[in-house]
């Protein structure tokens, strides 16, 4: 079973916060303009904690690792990987279906649980 993002919101899982379910993980963020603007980043975060005591405001809590040109991306996402995995222990990485980073036995253990959904949902609905 091929999951995407479409298949995802079926069951209300429309972002990397609803596929973590409160587990760690890392996320890009581009670049805004406007009057809101910001730097596109990579975010660790985790459920409602902090992630980064000392993070400024915007931040909300959550340590970045900032992107200011394309060629720094996959540079910036390793460093949040090392990061992350020097602070939480996470051994190996795995990407998911919505573009975030998280523990590979909890994505392989979430992919097995959402395609039980997806199963169960598609036999509510025949």
């Amino acid at each position: 079973m091929n999951i995407t993002k479409n298949t995802l919101r079926t069951i209300n899982i429309v972002n990397a916060y609803c596929f973590a379910h409160g587990h760690i993980f890392i996320d890009y963020y581009p670049a805004m303009t406007g009057l809101g603007s910001r730097s596109a980043k990579w975010v660790v975060i985790k459920g409602n904690e902090k992630t980064d005591l000392n993070a400024a405001w915007y931040d909300n809590g959550h340590k970045t690792f900032t992107v200011f040109r394309r060629e720094e991306k996959a540079g910036q996402l390793t460093a949040a990987i090392k990061w992350a995995t020097k602070k939480y222990g996470i051994k190996k990485w795995a990407s998911t279906p919505v573009g975030s980073w998280m523990d590979d036995g909890f994505v392989t253990a979430r992919m097995l649980e959402i395609k039980r959904m997806l199963t169960a949902a598609q036999e509510s609905g025949k």
